[in-house]
């Protein structure tokens, strides 16, 4: 009897001169997929008329044969005959038809969880079952946070719902999930907030709004508009902050959030790196999911990330004939060159445009020996991942225009369709994509459009030629390039940054690797693992420089932003004081340290970015000022450690060795805190101990390359 065979697989395939055919079959022979591309090829010449095809599905199916599959109404219409297992339809199709007859419902998503979503998921049930109220998804761009975030939903069993956010765009992604996939068919469609309150029943109703709607043009609040106010009417199970990192943390997004009731908070963002530099966070609200995280299994062969492409940076120095005529064009700066700067632009045009003009024409020109300058030039680039790119440009319309019109008319890339993607026109993400479609080869010239929450799998290379250090903008930016994409019927398992300005490349890396570092994982450590599944190579006068851990280390040492890490507010927690720290850091009496106390323990408001209405005023007020003096000394006193590492006799690596140096007076005259209260800190978790540790490290690290350059250097 054929309906319970174990090793039955449904499979579906396409032949890559006709992929608007999808052959649709089922095999018993073999085990896996392997068996599947045995009983392919053996159809070679009887169902196929050719060999070069491509396997876009398969799963076991112990109770459902092809047969039934193909009986299923809405993919029966696409039968080519009655005697053919091939169907003139997309996969999309054939997935909806099988999800018809496994789920009951004819959607075209099923895939289910990988680990590290579901170990999310769990996290974040597990912490809201324990009465935590907000929560920060810090998980790199293709994660599928969406998902996760219904999943988590579904598993809380949520019935209102707010999702909000200052990128409108991604409300596609929210409601392609949300309709599209077989897990949430029990959830109510998406509605937008402005169209006024849903019927709210008990099934988990998604209503979206973007901030901008929920603010005029002049910033304030909307209050009048009947269609949107309703929502501060409304107690909220959950309110969900996409793309946290833009534009979140300003006064009118507060406001808004302060106005609204909710129970819970979940964030996200692919770059949350001001989230978790701030300490607003504590470690058991925080899901981190990295890029090396994701690479290191796809060197470990799991298969759900193996389509994932792999991260190469190549960075170029300008070539020196191109900083000599911007010098000659009226260029002037005393802090040295900027490429950024050369692409200053008006109205009227670039205000270097022979600069320009010849930057684009040093990129094709042909190299001296030994040289390297043009990324279309090295040996080390497969120039087909430079067929469809992203230039980011500075934050300037003017700069994006002008380079749009200079492509147009450059002979070195005549080949390209060029697509300008400024503000002051209303080119969209599909305009993009239809081009990429009509086109061998395009450049997408932005500045501040299309590089966060939009997915173009064509774009294959990123290059960076602004001079900006936002690490939330760069690695936003730079991510769009990692997206899975199969190339006539062949994954793309690479992708490029190109950056025209080294040194930021590799303080980037720092800021992004020191950020997301995990536990009492060093920086080091967290750069060593990023290096492992990302490679650096400089290009320039003196040929290829593959840039080293140490290389990324001392990059930040050079501008010094390793002493502001100390002082960083990721390592205060200031709503986990108890008096005794309260009196020695806000300078109270005993009796106010724990008026003080108590306040912090009835509600953690200022910590959780809500004003609690439990407070009065005068006790909001004073609660406020104590904090402020707790926050003021606290990062006063870290900021003086460098010092304290600087002129102390010891070779200390961590707070641990500090504690244990027997330096005790020493370490108070110079950060004007106690030894005692530094380790009672540390234990109640006020002090972040993991983050100071590695701060301490690089220092150390910073200090003995120094002192190693220096004796190197010696007659």
């Amino acid at each position: 009897m054929r309906l319970h065979t174990p090793l039955r697989r449904l499979y579906a395939y396409i032949i890559l001169d006709n992929p608007g055919l999808i052959k649709v079959g089922e095999t018993t022979q073999g085990i896996g997929v392997e068996g599947i591309h045995q009983r392919i090829k053996q159809q070679f010449g009887t169902a196929n008329s050719s060999t070069e095809y491509s396997l876009v599905w398969w799963t076991y199916s112990p109770l459902y044969t092809d047969r039934q599959l193909h009986s299923v109404s809405s993919l029966a219409l696409h039968r080519v005959s009655a005697n053919r297992e091939w169907f003139e339809c997309d996969l999309q199709t054939v997935m909806a038809a099988y999800h018809t007859l496994t789920h009951g419902i004819s959607r075209p998503y099923g895939y289910s969880m990988r680990h590290e979503q579901e170990e999310c998921c769990n996290k974040i049930v597990n912490h809201f079952n324990n009465g935590g109220e907000r929560f920060l998804m810090a998980a790199k761009m293709r994660f599928g946070k969406i998902f996760t975030t219904y999943q988590a939903i579904k598993a809380m069993g949520y019935s209102k719902v707010l999702i909000l956010t200052y990128k409108p765009q991604v409300a596609a992604s929210w409601s392609d999930d949300l309709r599209l996939h077989v897990d949430f068919r029990e959830f109510s469609e998406m509605h937008r907030a402005k169209d006024g309150a849903p019927a709210f029943e008990d099934i988990s109703t998604i209503v979206f709004e973007s901030f901008q709607k929920l603010l005029n043009k002049s910033g304030k609040m909307v209050g009048k508009n009947k269609s949107i106010s309703w929502i501060y009417d409304e107690v909220w199970d959950l309110i969900v902050i996409d793309e946290e990192h833009y534009g979140t943390r300003t006064e009118n997004a507060s406001a808004v959030l302060d106005k609204l009731n909710f129970k819970k908070k979940i964030s996200l963002s692919g770059t949350p790196f001001k989230a978790m530099a701030s300490g607003e966070y504590a470690e058991n609200e925080i899901f981190s999911w990295t890029y090396p995280d994701e690479q290191k299994l796809k060197l470990a062969g799991s298969v759900p990330h193996q389509n994932m492409p792999t991260m190469a940076f190549h960075t170029f120095n300008v070539h020196p004939s191109v900083i000599k005529e911007a010098e000659a064009s009226g260029y002037n700066s005393e802090d040295g060159f900027r490429i950024e700067k050369m692409f200053a632009a008006t109205s009227n045009g670039f205000m270097y445009p022979s600069a320009v003009d010849l930057f684009l024409t040093s990129m094709a020109s042909k190299q001296v020996k030994g040289q390297s300058w043009s990324p279309y030039r090295s040996e080390e680039i497969d120039n087909r991942l430079m067929d469809h790119m992203l230039w980011m440009l500075p934050s300037s319309v003017d700069s994006v225009t002008a380079m749009y019109e200079m492509l147009e008319k450059h002979p070195n890339f005549s080949n390209y369709h060029i697509i300008n993607a400024s503000g002051n026109n209303t080119v969209k993400i599909a305009d993009v994509k239809a081009a990429i479609r009509k086109n061998e080869r395009t450049i997408t010239v932005s500045c501040d459009r299309f590089n966060t929450g939009v997915t173009v799998p064509e774009w294959k290379t990123v290059m960076m030629l602004d001079g900006g250090k936002s690490p939330e903008k760069y690695f936003q930016s730079i991510f769009r390039s990692q997206t899975q994409y199969t190339r006539e019927g062949e994954i793309v398992n690479d992708c490029l940054v190109i950056d025209f300005n080294p040194q930021r490349t590799l303080e980037l890396i720092y800021e992004y690797c020191a950020i997301t570092a995990k536990g009492a994982t060093s920086t080091e450590d967290s750069i060593k693992e990023f290096c492992e599944v990302a490679s650096i190579l400089e290009h320039g006068a003196n040929s290829i420089v593959k840039r080293s851990v140490g290389d990324v280390m001392m990059a930040m040492s050079r501008v010094g932003s390793y002493i502001d890490r100390f002082g960083s507010m990721r390592n205060v927690s200031s709503h986990l004081a108890d008096k005794t720290l309260i009196k020695a850091f806000a300078d109270l009496d005993a009796r106010s340290a724990r008026r003080i106390e108590k306040l912090l323990g009835s509600d953690n408001g200022v910590e959780r970015g809500k004003i609690s209405k439990a407070l009065t005023r005068s006790q909001q007020k004073d609660k406020k000022k104590a904090l402020d003096k707790l926050k003021e000394k606290a990062q006063t006193a870290l900021r003086r450690i460098p010092t304290y590492l600087f002129v102390t006799k010891n070779t200390e690596k961590s707070c641990h060795d500090i504690i244990t140096a027997r330096q005790g007076r020493l370490f108070e005259e110079v950060t004007g805190i106690s030894i005692r209260h530094f380790e009672h800190a540390l234990e109640l978790g006020f002090f972040n101990r993991s983050s100071l540790d590695r701060s301490i490290a690089d220092f150390g690290y910073r200090e003995s390359q120094i002192t190693l350059d220096n004796f190197l250097t010696q007659d």
